[in-house]
């Protein structure tokens, strides 16, 4: 089967899936409504006080408008997704804060991620299917899966924009740095 076309990987079910993504909805609402994060407390699936990484993608129309996450979380999904989609919507710095009237044509997406594992060679990444980190000292970069079929990357490519554009490494220090593979869960809206 075509890595384009691999089935979504279940992280989580449907049900967990659907109130995280009211609970990131909420959040942006609250934000939108006051200019402050306001988390909600309550974990409405036990799933969900799990942790997981999490990275909360916004768009308008086909254009990014907004996309932050955490390969690796420091909190349960249930708060993580809270602030991922207030800060997608606010502090992605690629963007001015989403403006109240620009909500109605937003469409989030929600990525949860496998935990990552060590990628031992080129030969295991597979392309559309697995995202990648890369970390070198105190630079890391993340790409999700879509990133290089959006792009129509090789995985060479892949791994070298992955380097240089996020983790601002030389490509040719790749060698000495560690590189990670998940998978992800998309949740559309």
């Amino acid at each position: 089967m075509p890595a384009s076309s691999l089935p979504n990987e279940a992280i989580i079910s449907a049900d967990a899936a659907l109130a995280l993504m009211q609970l990131a909805h909420a959040a942006v609402e609250r934000w939108l409504e006051s200019g402050r994060l306001t988390i909600d407390p309550a974990c409405p699936f036990p799933e969900l006080e799990k942790m997981a990484g999490i990275f909360v993608t916004l768009r308008k129309g086909s254009k990014l408008r907004g996309c932050v996450g955490q390969v690796i979380p420091q909190e349960p999904m249930f708060r993580l997704v809270q602030e991922l989609a207030v800060a997608s919507a606010s502090r992605d710095s690629r963007f001015p804060p989403l403006d109240r009237t620009e909500w109605p044509g937003i469409q989030m997406e929600i990525s949860v991620l496998s935990p990552p594992r060590r990628m031992e060679s080129m030969e295991a990444l597979e392309l559309g299917r697995h995202g990648i980190m890369i970390k070198k000292n105190e630079r890391t970069g993340v790409f999700l899966p879509d990133v290089a079929t959006e792009a129509g990357w090789s995985k060479e490519e892949f791994v070298r924009h992955c380097a240089e554009d996020k983790a601002g490494m030389d490509y040719r220090d790749i060698k000495n740095a560690e590189m990670y593979l998940f998978h992800v869960q998309k949740i559309p809206e």
